[in-house]
């Protein structure tokens, strides 16, 4: 089967962050020992067809960027400065927690694809199987589904962003059957059940007026039915732990109706077979209910990850089209009301929630936690006690807002590294295309998450997101992301939109956005101008835009349309002209570039050298010319899916520096929290880890919504393994009477 294709490659992640003696004194203002001043020329020359244009606007025109509406194109200083912070971070193994996305990958997988892991990560957790023995003619046996979704109502505690859920039982209703009771004609039944409507249109297909209480209209009276054995398809039995059957009058129990999705079609007819028939009726409470506290049973807390994970994935944030069922219910929510939601209890807590029963789950950790075990300091913050890498010290960093010290220092610096915007020529003839601008998916695991030398033959690579310990043999405990995006060299040629592009770009839809390319051989010149900076500062700028592993030009890729080709450009530097300081050659400042990082590499690890780590050799691999570029079409992409496929690694990973880091706060989730004690100097809470955090991690301890006080106390852990008798005692900045607390959870701070 064929490996892997994509458009972009993965730089490794360092696992070591260096920091720059001179860093913490590097100023715009106060000369540098040895530093120099001056200017270049930079010259910039298109080897394919290149837009550095706007705002990127669904469906709209994207055109090269200008400084006078129509003059020449121009490459903007921001270009630049992007290029030569993005390499450095890579080249001099600096932080990435402010340039890495904090995102919650996830997944929904009702394929029936018989992968291990895909079971194991999805289906398992919403569904119990079992082989029964029905008193058939022929005894055989056939397969049982049993839901282990629950249901629940979603509300904010109070006015502060915590959530809970309150539990209610679940029921089924058909489709025809709720379009009777509210006596919908005959065409609105058949678009309730139709594709194409979103939750709040099926809604008005049953009447749902706007301006009237919610719960007034969907709220009906419905009868207990006994469980039964449902049957489904492929000789299967899906076992409902409840169904309700609709009552017009009589005496039942409230429940309110709730509908999901966007039901599909089959061959025309909305209530063919094998496609959705049935909605949902929570109850015991119902929503109108939950007023009254004698109705309420079991309120389970949301971690603030799980409620993060949920609004990430339906909210659009994702990048795709937000969930019908956000869209419905957000302002409801942020009101302060309750919603309806579907959600997974494991280990004794909210694991996971959605507006479906079988909604997209999210996976145990989010690209920061991924970042942090590489090295927690990627997600140091910026502020005045910062130690900064070489591109902040170089590059300089916006003032942290509220993080200044008592001198009134906030941390921020100028750069001393200065680009013009580059100009084109005048009158260019510029080229004009039709693409879906889109973001790679990160949903394909394997492309995205570290994966070990021996997954292929531990089969992991499709559980590598979820980092849930309870099951050493499956998943791996402690992943890390897998690099950092960068856009090798093609060959040149444009590639050919996959058959999933051109379906998406259909005048229908309006995704194509339209693109305004320069020439290949275009050529923009303007100006870098340095002002203090070491000769090693001056040759990594250098090295940065011309490093090459061969005598030929670096390309580079910039602009829009990357994946399809576009935007491989080659950089040249003029000689420095000098205002201060020792005249300074190209080639000697990238000597000196080399043989300072070579020396920081050499004193924290001895048998490592800076040209051989795997950082290095990407960057430079990646702008070799005729490296295969194309990427998946939806076939090879479902196949590489299934088949646990993945890209191997990029580079050789033998020269890598440092070492994987401890699992993140949140995994260190106590067995109990048994007592809360007051020695004369200090209140403390005692408590017993499955895993000792690292001395030094900072959690947040989080009180129950039933306490009169809702505060957040952080604490430092003292000590770096449990006592004796297993406990670990956690020391506090603030803290209220001893006597008036009880505590119920750790989070991550």
């Amino acid at each position: 089967m064929m490996e892997p294709k994509s458009a972009y490659r993965l730089a490794p992640i360092s696992r070591w962050i260096y920091k720059p003696a001179w860093g913490k004194f590097a100023s715009y203002d106060v000369p540098l020992n040895g530093a120099v001043s001056g200017e270049m020329e930079i010259t910039v020359t298109t080897r394919t067809e290149t837009c550095v244009g706007g705002a990127r606007v669904k469906g709209g025109d994207v055109r090269p960027f200008t400084l006078t509406p129509g003059g020449p194109p121009v490459i903007p200083k921001s270009t630049f400065d992007g290029l030569l912070r993005g390499t450095l971070e890579i080249a001099t193994f600096g932080r990435l927690g402010e340039f890495v996305e904090k995102r919650w990958p996830g997944m929904r997988d009702i394929s029936g694809n018989p992968g291990k892991t895909v079971r194991e990560l999805y289906s398992d957790r919403f569904v119990h199987r079992e082989r029964v023995r029905p008193d058939l003619p022929d005894g055989s046996t056939r397969k049982r589904f049993t839901s282990k979704v629950c249901a629940g109502w979603l509300r904010r505690c109070g006015k502060l962003e915590r959530y809970e859920i309150v539990e209610c039982q679940l029921g089924r209703v058909g489709i025809r059957d709720l379009g009777q009771h509210f006596q919908a004609s005959g065409d609105d039944q058949k678009s309730l059940a139709k594709g194409g409507n979103g939750t709040g249109d099926r809604y008005v297909l049953l009447g749902y007026n706007q301006a009237k209480p919610f719960d007034d209209q969907m709220t009906i009276r419905i009868d207990d039915v006994d469980a039964v054995d449902h049957p489904h398809a492929r000789g299967t039995e899906l076992y409902h732990e409840r169904r309700h059957a609709i009552l017009g009058t009589g005496q039942g129990i409230l429940g309110t109706v709730v509908l999901t999705g966007k039901p599909e079609v089959a061959n025309g007819n909305p209530f063919g077979r094998r496609r959705k028939k049935q909605e949902f009726v929570f109850s015991n409470p119902c929503r109108g209910e939950l007023s009254a506290p004698a109705k309420i049973g079991n309120v389970r807390d949301v971690e603030p990850d799980v409620f993060d994970a949920f609004e990430y994935l339906n909210s659009g944030a994702d990048g795709n089209d937000a969930h019908p069922g956000w869209t419905f219910w957000k302002l409801a929510l942020k009101c302060g009301e309750a919603i309806p939601v579907f959600y997974l209890f494991e280990d004794d807590r909210v694991a996971a929630m959605g507006f479906a029963s079988m909604f997209k789950v999210a996976f145990g950790e989010n690209t920061h936690h991924l970042l942090a075990r590489s090295h927690p300091d990627h997600l140091e913050m910026a502020g005045p006690d910062r130690v900064p890498d070489f591109p902040t010290t170089l590059l300089g960093e916006a003032a942290a807002l509220g993080k200044d010290d008592a001198a009134g220092r906030t941390g921020g610096r100028a750069g001393r590294i200065l680009f013009s915007a580059a100009r084109g020529p005048e009158g260019l003839k510029l080229k004009c295309r039709k693409y879906v601008l889109s973001n790679p998916n990160e949903g394909y695991y394997p492309f995205y998450v570290r994966q070990d030398e021996d997954s292929d033959r531990n089969r992991q690579i499709m559980a590598t997101f979820a980092a849930r310990q309870s099951d050493t043999r499956l998943f791996v405990k402690e992943p890390e992301l897998g690099g950092t995006k960068i856009w090798p060299a093609g060959d040149g040629t444009l590639r050919r939109e996959t058959e999933n592009e051109q379906f998406r770009g259909t005048e229908e839809n309006g995704a194509k956005s339209t693109i305004h390319f320069v020439p290949p051989g275009t050529t923009f010149i303007g100006r870098v101008v340095f002002h203090n900076v070491l000769p090693q500062e001056l040759g990594a700028l250098v090295w940065a835009l011309t490093a090459t592993p061969k005598s030929n030009p670096a390309i580079l890729r910039i602009g829009a349309a990357k994946s399809y080709g576009h935007g491989e450009v080659t950089v040249s530097l003029g000689e420095p002209v000098m205002s201060h300081g020792t005249p300074l050659t190209l080639d000697g400042a990238r000597a000196a570039f080399g043989k300072h990082m070579e020396d920081a590499v050499a004193a924290a690890y001895p048998s490592k050298t800076w040209a051989r780590t795997p950082q290095v050799q990407a960057l430079l691999k990646s702008r070799r010319p005729n490296l295969d570029l194309s990427i998946m079409s939806v076939k090879e992409y479902a196949d590489s899916r299934h088949s646990q496929k993945r890209m191997g690694p990029f580079v050789d990973m033998g020269g890598e520096l440092g070492v994987r880091h401890q699992a993140r706060a949140s995994q260190f989730r106590p067995r109990f929290l048994d007592s809360v004690t007051t020695k004369a100097d200090r209140p403390e809470v005692r408590t017993s880890f499955e895993i000792p955090p690292p001395k030094g991690t900072k959690v947040r301890v989080v009180k129950g919504r039933w306490y009169d006080k809702l505060n957040d106390f952080v604490g430092v852990v003292e000590s770096e393994e449990p006592k004796p008798n297993g406990n670990i005692d956690i020391r506090f900045k603030e803290f209220p009477q001893a006597h008036a607390v009880k505590w119920r959870n750790l989070a991550p701070g």
